[in-house]
């Protein structure tokens, strides 16, 4: 006999409509629309839409420098100066990334085929995380450039990426 209730809970427990409840709403109570499943595989054009919302995409970057050496310079230039608001506009911004970078970056495809938004969140945090190392070590420092060196150059779409680059700088303090 206590087998048999002990199954009959089991199956009963097992066979109930278990939901989740909603975050603040009291158990019992009526639910409120919210949605019971969530659209995570979208076309990608459709996962831009909802990325951009009612940004307008950019055709170009901006903000940024005309040369290699002068984006180094200014970056530099930022940082030694602890220019935090400098340095966020040589980044590359939300729009700039979703429109220009994404599309055609790994990132869209497989073995990943990351959300737009997803993606811009990995890469824009690593950023910052870099961002902040740099700043703690080197901010307040008359940085002065003596080196730039890009490894290699390649490219994906209409984008081109220098590579292995090595920036060499002294502290122009201590001479």
């Amino acid at each position: 006999m206590r087998g048999l209730c002990l199954t009959l809970l089991t199956l009963t427990v097992a066979c109930r409509d278990w939901q989740p409840e909603e975050i603040g709403r009291a158990p019992g109570a009526p639910r409120t629309g919210v949605a019971e499943h969530v659209d995570s595989i979208l076309p990608q054009a459709r996962q831009l839409d909802r990325f951009f919302g009612k940004a307008s995409r950019p055709v170009r970057l901006t903000g940024g420098a005309t040369t290699r050496k002068e984006l180094v310079d200014r970056f530099v230039d930022a940082l030694g100066q602890r220019d935090s608001l400098g340095l966020e506009r040589l980044a590359v911004s939300r729009e700039e990334y979703g429109g220009l970078y994404y599309p055609e970056s790994p990132y869209s495809r497989e073995p990943y085929d990351l959300p737009p938004d997803v993606a811009w969140m990995l890469n824009s945090e690593d950023s910052r995380k870099g961002l902040r190392r740099l700043l703690d070590r080197f901010s307040g420092h008359d940085l002065v450039v003596t080196a730039l060196d890009c490894g290699k150059e390649s490219a994906s779409g209409p984008n081109r990426f220098a590579e292995e680059c090595r920036v060499t700088f002294r502290d122009g303090r201590s001479r």
